[in-house]
């Protein structure tokens, strides 16, 4: 005997309205944040869009609405009142072909909040930062590279290892221990095929080291100018 009993609903299929309901980046926003990508930490686009995301979610977690109002007070708060920042002037030196990795290491250096780095001439500088290809043995190229250095400015020397391999060993001599006038010696991993210098934990570090350097010779210096934050989000992120 058929049963006139229906069979139980199943599990609702999503709806394209249901993916078209997902907060979609802002077109100004991700383009910044495409421009950017080159000198940048790579995965700062897809935490931009996890912020963007939750952002939404505020009024059905009390967390999420928590963690929105307090970095909305900390942006007006940091940029709220004098701007201090140190600058330093460097003369750069490049010895050999980088595919444009010199100045890519350079912009990311200058992405530091506390410092802004001016390149000037070498007569002007605090700081030289010399830019070594290592194209034959690395200890001829040093020494060719550091002939073309005058002076007794403190010098950065960047050793630029051409190689695609991320995990390229660089272990060797430590030139800063060996050579009076250079403050820190680094290595960097550029190749032409992923357009410069690579995405890698060694580019990182050599970043950082330089950028702390770079501070301990830089002057401070305020802007003396007031007022509130430029952030364009931060009137949505101070809703209540």
């Amino acid at each position: 005997m058929a049963s006139n009993r229906a069979d139980p609903p199943g599990p609702e299929e999503p709806t394209t309205s249901d993916h078209n309901d997902r907060p979609q980046m802002p077109q100004e926003l991700d383009k910044i944040l495409q421009r950017m990508e080159p000198c940048v930490q790579q995965d700062l686009r897809a935490a931009s869009k996890t912020l963007w995301e939750n952002f939404h979610k505020r009024s059905q977690d009390s967390n999420i609405k928590e963690f929105y109002n307090v970095w909305g007070k900390v942006i007006t708060e940091s940029d709220t009142g004098k701007t201090s920042r140190s600058v330093v002037k460097v003369f750069t030196v490049t010895t050999g072909e980088t595919f444009g990795a010199d100045e890519a290491l350079m912009n990311q250096v200058n992405t530091c909040p506390e410092l802004q780095v001016k390149r000037t001439e070498q007569k002007d500088c605090r700081v030289l930062l010399l830019f070594c290809p290592i194209t034959s043995r690395l200890e001829s190229d040093v020494e060719v590279a550091l002939e073309k250095v005058t002076g007794d400015k403190p010098v950065i020397l960047v050793l630029m290892h051409h190689t695609w391999k991320a995990d390229y060993s660089t272990s060797g001599r430590t030139w800063s221990e060996a050579i009076k006038h250079v403050v820190l010696d680094v290595h960097v991993l550029f190749h032409e095929t992923v357009g410069g210098l690579l995405m890698c934990s060694k580019n990182e570090e050599a970043v950082r080291k330089i950028q702390e350097v770079l501070l301990q010779h830089s002057t401070p210096y305020s802007s003396g100018q007031t007022g509130k934050s430029s952030f364009w989000p931060l009137s949505w992120l101070q809703r209540q």
